[in-house]
C-alpha cells in the first residue's frame, strides 16, 4: 500500500509517518525531531518534501502541511506538540 492508497491522516499521523526519513535541511536522525532557534521541537517543511518524494505521505498530506502555515520556507518548523 502506498500513501496514495492509504486513508488520509490527520496531522499527527502525517508527523508520525514523516519522522521515518532523515531530515535534509539540518541532518537530524529519523525517529528525532528538528528543533527551531528558540529549542521547540518540530519537523522541518524540507523533511516532509522527503517523505512525499518517498511515497510515505500523499500529495494531498503535503499540501495539507504546507496549508497548516500561513508562510513557509524549507527551514519552517511545523510544530509538533513534542516536549521533549
Amino acid at each position: 500500500m502506498t500513501a496514495t492508497d492509504a486513508p488520509p491522516r490527520d496531522l499527527a499521523g502525517i508527523c508520525e509517518v514523516t519522522r521515518l526519513v532523515r531530515c535534509g535541511l539540518c541532518g537530524q536522525l529519523a525517529a528525532l525531531a528538528c528543533e527551531d532557534r528558540g529549542g521547540t521541537r518540530g519537523l522541518h517543511v524540507s523533511r516532509f518534501g522527503r517523505a512525499y518524494r518517498r511515497g510515505l505521505i500523499s500529495e494531498a498530506e503535503y499540501r495539507a502541511v504546507l496549508c497548516s502555515v500561513p508562510l513557509f520556507t524549507s527551514a519552517t518548523v511545523i510544530y509538533t506538540g513534542e516536549q521533549t
